[in-house]
């Protein structure tokens, strides 16, 4: 019970910390649970075993998940989001430019109108 308790809510706060939007809850719960029935169907759990265990790994994961932004958060996590975005957005910008230029000139002479 431990492990499961600790497992959940380091997948949780890895989810957090690694600025996913909420929505990946989604999916991470439906595979904790998934993982949960299996694993208590194996080894011949009660149904109400199961039924806790998969409350656990649920509540968390949620609570690892808001442990995990308020890493990021005490960190001052907004300002280096925008440093991973910004190259990439700085090259398209550059092709673009590049494709602008372009269409503008005909045989390596700028068209004037």
């Amino acid at each position: 019970m431990v492990l499961l308790i600790v497992g959940s809510t380091l997948a949780g706060a890895i989810l957090g910390w690694s600025r996913f939007k909420f929505l990946i809850l989604l999916p991470a719960i439906l595979a904790g649970l998934a993982m949960t029935i299996v694993a208590g169907i194996v080894s011949s759990a009660g149904i109400w075993s199961i039924v806790l265990q998969s409350v656990i790994v649920t509540a968390c994961l949620q609570w690892g998940y808001l442990a995990g932004l308020a890493m990021v958060s005490l960190r001052g996590g907004t300002q280096s989001r925008r440093s991973w975005t910004a190259p990439r957005k700085r090259a398209l910008g550059g092709h673009l430019a590049k494709l602008h230029r372009a269409d503008r000139t005909v045989g390596g002479f700028v068209k004037t109108e």
